[in-house]
């Protein structure tokens, strides 16, 4: 039995509803929600859970490696 990761896998609804529409989304990009550092502004901190989707670890793999 493996352990389950500790590691959360987001990415940005933007991308994934280009996916889901079998548009050519292009690698996953998260900068509709992120700044150039890595982080989320604060403007958007409040509504983050409307700009990403947490996926598990294999979709994030699979969608990565694609």
């Amino acid at each position: 039995m493996t352990e389950p990761s500790l590691l959360q896998f987001y990415v940005s609804r933007q991308w994934l509803n280009k996916f889901k529409t079998f548009a050519e989304p292009g690698p996953i990009s998260n900068d509709d929600f992120l700044c150039s550092h890595g982080g989320v502004p604060p403007a958007k901190a409040a509504f983050i859970d409307d700009l990403v989707v947490m996926l598990p670890q294999n979709v994030w793999d699979h969608l990565y490696s694609r």
